[in-house]
């Protein structure tokens, strides 16, 4: 049960960070496409991976702070 709640708030830092980056740079990504190019698939396609990756970077990120910090322990030898 224990894995339960670290897989919970791993997907909940993930969520949170994929919406905080999104609301960062969707402003840019609609001026700099305009709405005849933002309809494209691979347009979409190549936004919305590095968004994911991104996102992916940010949550490691603040797991590997909590880790430092032995707030949480995911790695326990």
């Amino acid at each position: 049960m224990e894995n339960y709640w670290k897989i919970a708030l791993v997907t909940c830092i993930f969520l949170a960070s994929l919406i905080s980056v999104r609301k960062l740079t969707i402003g840019r990504y609609k001026k700099e496409f305009g709405p005849k190019r933002r309809t494209l698939w691979g347009q979409r396609t190549f936004y919305w991976e590095g968004l994911i990756g991104l996102s992916t970077g940010v949550a490691f990120m603040v797991l590997l702070f909590l880790e430092s910090c032995n707030i949480l322990t995911f790695l326990n030898f």
